[in-house]
């Protein structure tokens, strides 16, 4: 069975090389000798074994490079809980810098990720929609994050403050100043909230930008309670 399949390879193969393939049928048929044609035949697979070599040698190339990038550059991100005492000094300093109610931030830190102890355990690739996607996809490349690695709500919220990527990606703010705005550092995620309510009007109404955060009047309830603490 082996054998019969390999004549009838060998058949085709011969077929091909004799009537279809237009350079070799050419050689074949010309009015030269038979050492020439020999000659030419044999240049000819000679220059298309090379570049088959070439093009495997290529993808084996690539391969390996996205393996390297795999392991070298992408990372994952990084979370660390802080004491209310330091969370306190973060909202006041993003409340000066934006005008709103420190307990604002206080309110949505907590109703969101209970002051960053619950950012979520979803694959936000496996629950983002389509549209999110693209800026999902650009704040990992800027991140260097393994897309598939992050992890966040069941909506594909991600962070303490839990954005939406293109409502992080439209209103980050790199608040430290080191070179990133990463939706996971509770200091860029505060100051880029206080960025979002502040493009939705919440100077003037803060009901209505809360609302716009999270489009639940339950939650804007609960939020706005953290204003009656001084």
């Amino acid at each position: 069975m082996l054998k019969k399949l390999v004549v009838i390879t060998l058949l085709l193969l011969l077929l091909y090389v004799v009537f279809v393939d237009s350079i070799t049928s050419r050689i074949i048929f010309s009015n030269r000798s038979f050492s020439v044609k020999l000659m030419e035949l044999a240049k000819y697979f000679l220059r298309s074994l090379l570049r088959l070599i070439w093009r495997i040698l290529r993808a084996i190339f690539f391969l390996l490079l996205d393996l390297w990038h795999r392991m070298t550059e992408y990372s994952s991100p990084s979370y660390n809980i802080h004491d209310f005492e330091e969370l306190y000094q973060l909202y006041q300093r993003v409340s000066a810098w934006s005008d709103l109610p420190w307990q604002v931030f206080w309110g949505i830190h907590a109703e969101e990720t209970n002051l960053g102890r619950n950012l979520g355990s979803t694959t936000v690739l496996s629950v983002l929609p389509g549209d999110q996607k693209s800026f999902f996809y650009q704040i990992c490349r800027e991140l260097k994050w393994d897309p598939e690695k992050i992890q966040g709500s069941h909506k594909g919220a991600i962070g303490p403050f839990q954005f939406i990527p293109e409502t992080w990606v439209r209103n980050a703010i790199d608040a430290n100043q080191d070179g990133r705005k990463d939706p996971f550092d509770v200091e860029d995620a505060a100051y880029s909230a206080a960025n979002y309510l502040l493009s939705r009007g919440a100077l003037t109404d803060l009901r209505k930008a809360l609302w716009h955060y999270n489009q639940d009047y339950r939650y804007v309830n609960r939020v706005m309670r953290y204003l009656d603490y001084q």
